[in-house]
C-alpha cells in the first residue's frame, strides 16, 4: 500500500492506494524532476478538474513540489498553474512535522559523513534537539536513538579542532560529547565512543 496526498482543486485527501492503482502511479514520472516514483512512499497528486472533461492528474514527489513552492514564493501548480495556495500551506506544516524534521536530520547526518561539510552536522544536531523538545513521546524516543551518533561525530570534530588549534575548550567539548555517546548509544556506538576516548588527551 502507498500513502498518497491527493488534491482535487484545493481539497486535500490522504489515501492508501491499492496495488492496481500503484502500478499506474509507478509508471508515472514526477512532473518537476521527471524521475519515476518506483514505489517511493510519499507522493502528491494534484488533479486539475476541468468542466466538461476528464480529470487530468499531475504527479509530484513531495520534496519536489515543496521546493517549487519555496522558489520565488510560488503558490501554483507547476503544470497547469492552478492556484494551490492551500496546498502550499499544508505542505509547509507537513514539512515541519517532527517526523519529517527527524528524517531530514538523518539525511543531514549521512551527508555530513559522506562530505565532511560541518553545516550538515550542525543542521542534524539542531533538528534532533527540536524534535526532542516538540515531538510526541514516540518520535522523541526515535530522536534520542539518533542523538548518540550525532554526539560521536561532533566529538570527533571537536577533537580535530583541538589537534589543529590546541583549543582546550574544544577538547572539553569532545570529552563531554564522547561521554554522552557512551552513556546513551547502542553497544556498537559505546564501543566506538570508548575507542575515541582512548585516543583523546586528558583534559
Amino acid at each position: 500500500m502507498l500513502k498518497v496526498q491527493s488534491f482535487v482543486g484545493n481539497t486535500l485527501t490522504t489515501n492508501l492506494v491499492t496495488k492496481k492503482s500503484l502500478v499506474e502511479i509507478n509508471r508515472a514520472d514526477c512532473s518537476i524532476c521527471c524521475d519515476p516514483f518506483n514505489g517511493q512512499k510519499y507522493q502528491i497528486i494534484h488533479t486539475q478538474v476541468k468542466e466538461g472533461s476528464e480529470s487530468n492528474p499531475h504527479y509530484f514527489h513531495l520534496n519536489c513540489l515543496g521546493g517549487w513552492f519555496k522558489e520565488a514564493d510560488r503558490k501554483n501548480c507547476p503544470v497547469c498553474r492552478a492556484d494551490l495556495t492551500d496546498m502550499s500551506a499544508r505542505l509547509e506544516i507537513l514539512e515541519n512535522a517532527p517526523c519529517n524534521v527527524l528524517k531530514k536530520a538523518n539525511e543531514n547526518l549521512l551527508t555530513y559523513q559522506q562530505t565532511g561539510e560541518e553545516s550538515y552536522l550542525n543542521a542534524a544536531c539542531l533538528a534532533v534537539y527540536n524534535v526532542m523538545e516538540n515531538g510526541s513521546e514516540q518520535i522523541t524516543q526515535e530522536a534520542k536513538l539518533l542523538k548518540p551518533f550525532i554526539d560521536y561525530e561532533q566529538a570527533q570534530r571537536n577533537l580535530s579542532t583541538y589537534c589543529e588549534t590546541g583549543d582546550d575548550g574544544a577538547l572539553h567539548t569532545a570529552w563531554h560529547l564522547a561521554y554522552s555517546a557512551l552513556d546513551h548509544g547502542s553497544p556498537l556506538m559505546k564501543t566506538k565512543a570508548q575507542q575515541l576516548m582512548g585516543s583523546m588527551p586528558r583534559c
